[in-house]
């Protein structure tokens, strides 16, 4: 349609007008808008992270570095579990190609090989280094006063020797040093040589050592965490901390700690096979060793390494006084029972099932043990 009149004109011209401003002022809105909605959003997120920030500062302890300290991590256990790997042998999908893998570059932690005590050792700015830096020089462990252990369950020969004639070492897992490798650095390969039921089902530690505590690894929640003495070598913890070492501050303080460790506790050990035959009763070796030297307050562990379950009962049958001063309920098995001794004296215990088993603690001073 034509426009012939100046008033027609006037009323389009102020149409076009409003039409202008009102673009403009939804522009503006809209900029408002935005500009409120990020600052809103960059507020959250400031909160989030202050709140992720005291989360961390309340649940792990201030970084600092640690100079005498160092941790291995287990990188022939990673390897060992990779697929195609020696765990692919034991459950028969493949031959013995599978006992021969590649070593990897960088150790990649998982549940298996101690993944969460790496992120928190890390975390705590301690030293590591790796089961090829000990097998390659054994002579490093000796630049450090406390070695801690991951799940180091595959090992060489060179790195059981380093390890094990070391002052002071942390076994933070169970089922560490369980089996024999070796390495071909020219190959980049570890192979098994022995443990874990290889070469023969009757083999599982492939070091046949007496420290041996694989039977532990099946306590995953640690509700009753001990680490005990292992002779002239260090300690040893009495569960698998893979779940916990998160949310449980005392892990790291009882490693800092060291060699004094707040929850230490001397280990006696249940003999294999003394159910069956009364020759230890005669060494005596049922209970191993059958003195156990501690100061009061301190914690003794008992963990049966027989077939048969045992008790830990305070007394002697023919004394008429079993049970007084500590009892435990039947011990399965691979299982354990401790202690807390909280006055001087000595305690003569026995197992009510199989009463030859005797033993004795004997709780002192500090300085007349």
């Amino acid at each position: 349609m034509k426009v012939n009149s100046s008033i027609d004109q006037e009323i389009i011209q102020k149409s076009n007008q409003l039409s202008s401003l009102r673009i403009v002022m939804m522009f503006v809105f809209s900029l408002i808008f935005v500009l409120f909605a990020w600052s809103l959003s960059s507020t959250n997120f400031a909160a989030a992270v202050t709140a992720t920030d005291n989360f961390t500062s309340t649940n792990h302890l201030q970084a600092q570095p640690y100079q005498n300290i160092v941790f291995v991590q287990p990188i022939f256990t990673q390897a060992a579990y990779s697929d195609n790997g020696f765990y692919y042998y034991y459950t028969k999908k493949c031959d013995s190609k599978c006992l021969t893998i590649h070593i990897p570059f960088y150790y990649k932690g998982s549940f298996v090989s101690g993944g969460a005590s790496n992120s928190v050792l890390l975390d705590q700015n301690f030293s590591h280094i790796t089961d090829v830096d000990i097998d390659k020089n054994p002579q490093i462990l000796k630049k450090y006063d406390k070695v801690i252990l991951l799940h180091n369950e595959y090992v060489t020969r060179n790195e059981f020797n380093a390890i094990t004639q070391h002052p002071h070492v942390i076994y933070l897992y169970p089922n560490t040093l369980f089996a024999e490798v070796k390495a071909d650095y020219d190959n980049n390969t570890i192979t098994l040589v022995r443990g874990h039921g290889y070469p023969n089902e009757s083999i599982q530690n492939g070091f046949d050592w007496k420290f041996d505590n694989t039977k532990l690894e099946h306590d995953l929640t640690c509700l009753n965490w001990h680490f005990y003495d292992i002779d002239n070598n260090g300690k040893m913890l009495s569960c698998y901390p893979e779940k916990k070492i998160y949310f449980d501050q005392s892990f790291l303080q009882a490693i800092t700690d060291l060699p004094s460790v707040a929850k230490s506790s001397p280990l006696v050990v249940i003999a294999p096979g003394s159910s069956v035959s009364h020759d230890c009763a005669s060494k005596p070796s049922c209970f191993e060793p059958y003195t156990a030297l501690i100061t009061a307050g301190h914690t003794v562990l008992w963990i049966n390494k027989d077939s048969s379950s045992h008790t830990v009962t305070s007394g002697r049958l023919s004394d008429g006084l079993t049970g007084n001063a500590f009892r435990s309920s039947l011990i399965k098995s691979g299982n354990s029972f401790s202690h807390t001794f909280t006055e001087e004296g000595t305690y003569n215990y026995s197992c009510v099932v199989h009463p030859w088993l005797t033993g004795q603690v004997i709780v002192g001073k500090q300085n007349t043990l």
